[in-house]
């Protein structure tokens, strides 16, 4: 009956033991999974860190970029606000000058009445001369 129960005791040491084997080599499959993976994860995290940094790059750039095109805007307007001013004055000056032009064309309008007057008047007086 000992013997009985020592070899029951010894095929249940046998399985527990190929069960523990079992699991203890489930646990290192598991385990070298969970390494993979977290080294997987590690670079893949790089990867982002990286892509991120590039990003960070090329927005800063862009910022950059957006700023020297705002300047240049900016000073293009300037430009263009004094050349609308220069217009404005160079318009204003137009209209003094047509006004200048129609008084002198008023004077002259007046100038040739008073000669035609005069050679009138001088035609007239040779007339009375010369019948004399």
């Amino acid at each position: 009956e000992e013997q009985a129960r020592s070899g029951h005791l010894g095929q249940q040491l046998g399985t527990a033991t190929e069960n523990a084997t079992q699991e203890a080599e489930e646990s290192r499959r598991s385990i070298a999974e969970l390494e993979r993976a977290l080294s997987a994860s590690a670079s893949t995290t790089e990867e982002v860190r990286a892509t991120a940094a590039g990003l960070d790059s090329q927005c800063a750039e862009g910022k950059r970029r957006v700023e020297l095109l705002q300047a240049q805007l900016s000073e293009k307007c300037v430009q263009l606000s004094a050349k609308c001013v220069d217009a404005d004055t160079a318009g204003e000056e137009l209209v003094g000058v047509r006004g200048h032009a129609t008084e002198l064309e008023g004077q002259l309008a007046t100038t040739a009445d008073a000669l035609n007057t005069t050679r009138a008047k001088v035609a007239s007086l040779e007339e009375e001369v010369s019948s004399r």
